[in-house]
């Protein structure tokens, strides 16, 4: 259908022993978390490995982006009885086993696995999740006068795990995601991306508007590059622009349409330069969200306003920031026909008119 996506991403469920897996256990009935550390291509669905979709997604344009989660080891899988030395155990969480990135290796391992499926399988990018907690299995590890080394073994050898992946790969991009936004730290962050800020997966499961623009709004003053899930339904640009940030991610079983993934690519781009909150982000659905992205070098950029669901009002007067007053700048509001004049005196006071609850209002702008 030509849609501008940059990459085709593949999350939990392709690995494992060779089974039926069924589309309409996504959610309720998979066992995609029974099946972590055996990282076998699952044959049945895939009877040549992964390649065929990489190679797919390639034709159109796209990059390839793989899930893993190499940390969780479940119990049965193939490595758990090769290696139970490489493993670490709590009596807590009898499912899970933790493979121990502070033993070497362990961590060839891990780096090994990971490399092989990126070279095999045309991964371009590699997106490592990471679902339980592992504070418990680390302390089970230290006697009480060495509690705290496990650990920062650990952490050492996922770091020289990440640099040895980023040295192999220099162009593949790296995806945090720890269970949505759990692994935003400035180490983290120097090796990948949050391209999953938190667990909002957007309709058809639920309305993650307001989540969204919260986390955005609030987020986005600290780290510059992340994305998330965003809500898709036909003609709810309100549901979709909430999600949009230096990324954006869409269920592929619910694409936006073209209007709205246009605004989404001007967007984006902004994201890159400075960012600008426009009102507190409490979170409180009776309140108005507003942001703005400026390129000063170029002097454009973009300002959004969300009226949320239980505001009263239906305008609100914003300082937007910056605009030299004797300068005049040309505002065009998406989905309006005509770009609108206006001096750098008059947007110290810019009134924006959202006559309808759960609204939105999206102007690029530049200099005249």
């Amino acid at each position: 259908e030509k849609y501008p996506f940059d990459v085709l991403w593949m999350d939990a469920g392709w690995y494992g022993p060779d089974r039926e897996v069924k589309n309409s256990e996504y959610i309720s009935g998979s066992d995609w978390a029974r099946t972590v550390g055996d990282w076998r291509v699952n044959r049945i669905p895939h009877p040549g490995g992964l390649r065929p979709v990489a190679d797919a997604a390639h034709r159109a344009g796209m990059k390839f982006m793989l899930w893993l989660e190499i940390e969780r080891i479940r119990p049965d899988t193939p490595i758990a009885s090769a290696h139970p030395e490489w493993l670490l155990r709590c009596p807590d969480n009898e499912a899970d086993l933790l493979l121990n990135l502070g033993h070497p290796d362990a961590c060839q391992w891990a780096i090994d696995t990971v490399s092989h499926i990126i070279e095999n399988e045309g991964v371009d990018y590699y997106r490592q999740d990471f679902n339980f907690n592992t504070l418990p299995f680390w302390r089970q590890a230290d006697a009480e006068d060495r509690q705290g080394v496990t650990e920062a073994k650990y952490i050492a050898g996922l770091y020289h795990f990440w640099d040895t992946l980023r040295k192999r790969y220099p162009d593949m991009l790296i995806d945090n995601c720890a269970s949505g936004g759990r692994r935003i730290d400035s180490e983290t962050m120097s090796r990948s991306i949050c391209l999953w800020r938190a667990d909002l997966l957007g309709r058809p499961w639920f309305d993650s508007s307001e989540c969204n623009h919260t986390q955005i709004l609030g987020l986005t003053q600290w780290v510059p590059l992340h994305s998330g899930g965003t809500t898709v339904a036909p003609g709810d640009l309100y549901g979709f622009l909430s999600g949009v940030a230096s990324g954006v991610s869409c269920g592929i079983c619910c694409f936006p349409d073209r209007e709205q993934l246009a605004a989404a690519t001007r967007m984006m781009p902004f994201f890159l330069h400075d960012f600008y909150p426009l009102t507190s982000n409490s979170g409180d659905y009776r309140e108005f969200c507003a942001y703005a992205c400026i390129d000063r070098q170029q002097q454009q950029g973009f300002l959004i306003v969300f009226r949320r669901p239980q505001t009263s009002s239906d305008s609100i007067t914003l300082r937007l920031p910056g605009f030299a007053p004797g300068e005049k700048y040309l505002f065009e509001r998406f989905g309006s026909p005509a770009p609108e004049l206006y001096t750098g005196e008059s947007l110290s006071n810019f009134t924006a008119i959202l006559p309808e609850p759960r609204s939105c209002a999206l102007w690029f702008f530049r200099k005249a």
